[in-house]
């Protein structure tokens, strides 16, 4: 099972129709005119519901763009037993691809620039974002990292930190390149194939650690 990820500012969602028609019309206000810019009155006429409905599913603003981040990491954090249990080499790589085209969707790279532009001045939107990516994200990679050492296939002592260094590494580059700020010239596919390389032999079981006495950062 996959390990517990703290989500306290997204509810358990209720499933119906409106819902899911008010998400769809947040998301589209969120990433056509921003965070700051989008008002639960404008998103229950885009829906057409009234506001009272809106708020009866979605407690805050905070909350819908939480649920509409969730949306878009809700695929990628569901880690399946055949993965898991696929060699080594195709696990990381498959993660990889996976969540470079999760930060790289249209979608997902407006909501990014909308953190940048609008982050430091709406301190509650950074953390409905970090709510339903990073906090959720990052756990669940590290419970594939925690498994494939607690199988002897790989020997991590930090797993969260493991997890860490993989996904912002695969999501530097591959990013950098949607919001056009990437300078590199090597493939996406090339740094993920380096990547896993590198994992694969500095974390072999059989192969002793550089320093034994470190310590686990995190647990």
């Amino acid at each position: 099972m996959m390990d517990p990820v703290e989500t306290s500012a997204c509810p358990a969602p209720r499933r119906s129709k409106k819902r899911e028609a008010i998400l769809a019309s947040a998301r589209t206000l969120f990433c056509q005119e921003g965070f700051v810019s989008t008002s639960m009155d404008a998103i229950a006429a885009h829906a057409q519901v009234s506001k009272a409905t809106v708020y009866a599913h979605f407690s805050s603003k905070q909350h819908l763009f939480c649920e509409v981040v969730s949306h878009v990491t809700d695929a990628y954090i569901k880690l399946s037993e055949d993965l898991l249990d696929a060699p080594l080499r195709e696990g990381l790589t498959t993660i990889a691809l996976r969540f470079l085209e999760m930060v790289t969707k249209p979608e997902s790279v407006t909501i990014y620039r909308t953190l940048i532009n609008q982050g430091q001045d709406f301190p509650e939107m950074v953390e409905a974002f970090r709510d339903a990516g990073p906090r959720r994200i990052i756990p669940a990679i590290a419970h594939y990292f925690r498994v494939q050492s607690e199988r002897g296939r790989l020997k991590i002592a930090d797993p969260l930190l493991m997890a860490t260094i993989f996904l912002h590494t695969v999501k530097g580059e591959g990013q950098g390149r949607a919001l056009g700020t990437c300078i590199s010239n090597y493939p996406d596919r090339v740094i993920i194939d380096e990547l896993v390389t590198m994992i694969l032999t500095t974390y072999a079981p059989d192969r002793p650690q550089a320093d034994p006495a470190r310590q686990a950062i995190s647990t």
